[in-house]
């Protein structure tokens, strides 16, 4: 049979063979689109859900507490993350860590809490509590968070271990002095006849206690053209303790000058041993008494800043809208005239 289909499909009639080319297309569109239709139904009802549970993660998945001496109390915040927090979720975190270890660390939430509904991001802070009679040695090991929906029970198969949320724990203890630290600034805005004022953000990462040594304020008229007067403070900085992060506001006083109502230019430095540490340049405002509440500042320029270049933008925008709206209505009539 085989050798006579040549002979018979060279006979076939020209309009007979296109028709049957034209059925073999459409049939294999068919197929292809069956096959399509239930991969995308496969994805949908077995590999989506399976995605959308597992999208449960930590960050970071890293805690790096090295240079603690004996008697050191360290901390950091970590974030548990899900992409579809639609229920509440019951949470139990366990450690991976020698017995005597595990006494050291401790968690803000416990080690059994619940993540509300509606929470994307949930913070829990670990601490790290070093005895003092420790001697020099370096521990590595996990927390891992378990997780399963809040009607459910955490015991046997009901629990659903998380992807992604486990966290790998270095610890070492030793007798270094170990410096590092940063800080960030904001020149506030202030009330007239008031001092000027930095708000301070000092992040401590080293074992020992920190502070800055003396900082120096320069204060300009608006413009920067005229200096108006110099201040410097060598005394009254708090103390940052190890592996913590504190907030405060600086003040500078001036000696015998009242600041009226306006903008003006200031420039900061603050210094730990003999080297800057931090410093910041931007206009500030001076705003009518009762403005602000006794004893604070507001966030200062770069707020105003912000919503200064976000006005702009806006107007811009608005205004091209507006532009194009004419060239499209134009172009319309345009149209209806040829037409017509």
């Amino acid at each position: 049979m085989g050798a006579f289909a040549p002979i018979y499909a060279g006979r076939m009639p020209g309009n007979m063979v296109c028709w049957c080319t034209m059925e073999a297309e459409r049939v294999g569109r068919l197929f292809g689109f069956v096959g399509a239709t239930v991969a995308v139904s496969v994805f949908t009802f077995f590999i989506a859900p399976l995605s959308v549970r597992a999208a449960f993660g930590v960050s970071p998945p890293f805690i790096h507490a090295s240079h603690l001496s004996p008697g050191a109390k360290y901390s950091k915040t970590i974030y548990l993350v899900q992409d579809h927090p639609s229920e509440d979720l019951k949470v139990i975190a366990e450690l991976s860590f020698p017995p005597k270890v595990q006494k050291w660390i401790s968690l803000d939430t416990g080690f059994s809490f619940v993540i509300p509904k509606g929470v994307r991001q949930f913070p829990v802070t670990v601490s790290i509590a070093v005895p003092k009679e420790e001697k020099l040695a370096a521990y590595n090991g996990t927390l891992r968070f378990k997780t399963a929906p809040a009607d459910q029970g955490l015991e046997g198969g009901q629990v659903a271990i998380a992807l992604g949320a486990l966290v790998n724990i270095d610890i070492v203890v030793g007798n270094e002095v170990y410096h590092k630290y940063r800080a960030n600034i904001d020149l506030l805005d202030i009330e007239e006849g008031w001092s000027p004022r930095v708000r301070v953000r000092f992040f401590n990462e080293g074992n020992v206690a920190e502070s800055f040594d003396r900082a120096v304020y320069r204060l300009y008229d608006e413009f920067r053209a005229i200096s108006i007067a110099f201040a410097q403070k060598t005394s009254g900085f708090p103390l940052v303790p190890a592996f913590t992060t504190k907030e405060f506001v600086v003040e500078f006083p001036l000696q015998n000058l009242y600041l009226a109502v306006g903008n003006y230019w200031g420039e900061v430095q603050f210094f730990k041993n003999d080297k800057v540490v931090a410093s910041n340049a931007t206009v500030f405002r001076v705003l009518p008494k009762g403005t602000l509440q006794k004893g604070e500042g507001s966030a200062a320029s770069s707020d105003f800043l912000f919503y200064l270049l976000f006005g702009i933008l806006a107007v811009v925008v608005a205004v091209f809208v507006g532009l194009l709206r004419m060239k499209l209505t134009r172009s319309r009539k345009k149209k209806k005239l040829s037409h017509s």
